[in-house]
């Protein structure tokens, strides 16, 4: 191995043909952060990672005998004497970086490192980082400011900077002006510490209702929080009901012991709110699904809107309509310009209409649509209505454009029997599928239930499950919101995440229902609720778009 000429003018002052300071660093200058590789741990370590201290820089390399002679002067002058003392006389504390110019040669390089004590140590083979601040030659010495806001120098402004070192003390003389020069930032008065954070009084978005039920069926109450986070307790007649600190108060299999008067109170440092509700548990009180009517885009194939519903018990007489031009008289805009029915039992026709006046049975339907409740249809319009007697099972019924229109329609499901008819069957579950838009688009399920106790309703809306039964352009994430008139009762997005997940799981199964996937983003209600009209608003998380199948199933 060739070692460089040790006196060819000293290794200290070995000049190159580089120009002599075209580009480097004066005293006063803003030293740029660098990055290089730490010697030791083979990671990136930056100038910045100083910050905060004044940073005593020396290239070196093991051969060189002036980088010798100075490496135990700097040592004990500098590295020791500022250790000892805490920092410079303003207390700010110097650090010592070492910086490598040899490579190649790491058994020399160690040797040197520990024969002279040298702590964290860089490689700049390449001189890059040297030659900013002395061109050709070791050792390079600079001292840069790494404080912010130093009452003497701008933070990274070099300070001191030398290439070579002498024989004498004189060197680490000037080291030691330099690095005494440097002043600590003036003393801050710490900000004042930020107020406590408000808290909200909690507030009862939706009251619990009062629910008259029979016994052995499932009875809930829910009281969800609008307010600033707050505790939840339950009571019956007034005494605390143990382990009950939920927003839901689930009944399970009631029996007349569990009938009383039930208070939630919901309370934090702001405030609290209370609300109340009863259950009734009495045998013999029924009720029934009498009606849903689902609004969405209605359009032709994949897109038409196609509600199906499950009959139980005994035949049922029941009016389907899908009502695009009639809508137009409530505001609604984009209407289906001619709906066209079509009922089916599994893929059997059943029955078909396109403009409901000019079926054979137009009277019938008119007069169901009177004793149902509904609002009548303008003779000769184009929507479309169907009235027949069905047997026990399960029917879908498909609404499509005629001549490839689509737009938006509310097709209704009616149980049209006489009342007071005996034997007559109940709708158990009624589902619609359609396309799921954005807006004034999205799916609306409304439906009544009617009688004189509560029902227990499993409420679905399944998007990503779709796709295992080879539907396309499934809502990839659906969200429902039920509601009473405008007042909204409840809502779910994630399924899983529901307060009474394990019950959605029971129900599902208990109903005959498809079971969602675990942590899928199909969204469900399992709710009791008394007799009344509802809504269900299902539309996609973001605004995003696709088929979802809308289910109502009776939990008994």
């Amino acid at each position: 191995m060739k070692i460089p000429s040790l006196f060819a003018f000293g290794c200290a002052i070995l000049a190159t043909a580089l120009p002599a300071h075209a580009q480097t660093y004066r005293a006063g200058d803003i030293v740029q952060n660098f990055t290089l590789t730490d010697r030791a741990t083979g990671r990136p370590v930056s100038l910045a990672d100083f910050s905060g201290k004044i940073v005593f820089l020396e290239w070196f390399a093991w051969w060189c005998p002036f980088c010798q002679a100075a490496a135990p002067q700097v040592r004990s002058g500098i590295v020791d004497y500022y250790t000892a003392r805490g920092g410079n006389p303003a207390g700010v504390p110097v650090l010592h970086v070492a910086l490598n110019l040899q490579a190649g040669q790491e058994a020399q390089t160690q040797q040197f490192i520990n024969a002279y004590g040298v702590g964290q140590t860089l490689n700049d083979f390449s001189r890059t980082i040297a030659n900013r601040f002395q061109t050709g030659g070791q050792p390079i010495f600079a001292i840069v400011n790494g404080v912010a806001g130093s009452a003497s120098h701008r933070q990274w402004e070099l300070v001191f900077s030398q290439l070579g070192y002498g024989s004498t003390q004189a060197p680490i003389t000037d080291f030691r002006r330099a690095i005494d020069s440097v002043r600590a930032a003036a003393p801050t008065t710490p900000p004042p510490p930020p107020p406590p954070p408000t808290v909200a009084a909690p507030a009862i978005a939706a009251s619990p209702r009062d629910l008259t039920v029979r016994p052995g069926q499932l009875a809930q109450f829910f009281a969800f929080n609008t307010g600033g986070a707050a505790t939840h307790e339950w009571r019956k007649d007034g005494a605390l009901l143990p382990n009950a600190t939920g927003a839901m108060l689930a009944l399970e299999n009631v029996t007349t012991a569990d009938a009383g008067r039930y208070t939630v109170t919901l309370a934090n440092s702001a405030g609290m709110a209370t609300a109340t509700a009863i259950l009734v548990v009495q045998a013999g009180v029924e009720s029934r699904l009498v009606n849903v009517a689902t609004r969405a885009l209605a359009g032709t194939g994949a897109e038409s809107l196609i509600p199906g519903f499950v009959i139980a018990g005994g035949p049922k007489t029941v009016l389907v309509r899908a009502a695009g031009p009639a809508l137009a008289a409530f505001g609604v805009a984009d209407t289906l310009a001619d709906p066209r029915l079509e009922l089916f039992s599994s893929a059997t026709a059943v029955s078909a209409n396109d403009d409901w006046s000019a079926a054979g049975n137009a009277a019938e339907v008119a007069a169901a649509s009177v004793r149902t409740g509904a609002f009548a249809l303008a003779l000769g319009s184009r929507d479309a209505a169907l009235l027949a007697t069905l047997q026990p099972g399960a029917y879908s019924v498909r609404a499509s454009g005629a001549d490839a229109t689509a737009g938006v329609a509310l097709v209704e499901i009616y149980d049209a029997d006489t009342a007071g008819a005996p034997g007559r069957g109940s709708f158990v579950n009624l589902a619609t599928r359609g396309l799921v838009g954005a807006g004034a688009n999205v799916m609306i399920p409304g439906y009544v239930i009617s009688g004189s106790a509560a029902k227990t309703l499993l409420i679905r809306a399944a998007g990503p499950a779709l796709t295992a039964f080879g539907v396309a352009g499934a809502l990839p994430d659906p969200v429902i919101v039920l509601f009473s008139g405008q007042e909204t009762l409840l809502t779910n997005d994630n399924w899983g995440d529901a307060t009474n997940a394990d019950l959605l799981r029971a129900a599902a199964t208990r109903v005959g229902a498809f079971a969602l996937a675990e942590g899928s983003k199909d969204a469900a209600l399992l709710v009791t609720l008394p007799p009344g009209a509802y809504t269900v608003s299902a539309s996609g998380v973001g605004g995003s778009t696709g088929v979802a199948l809308v289910e109502i199933y009776e939990v008994p």
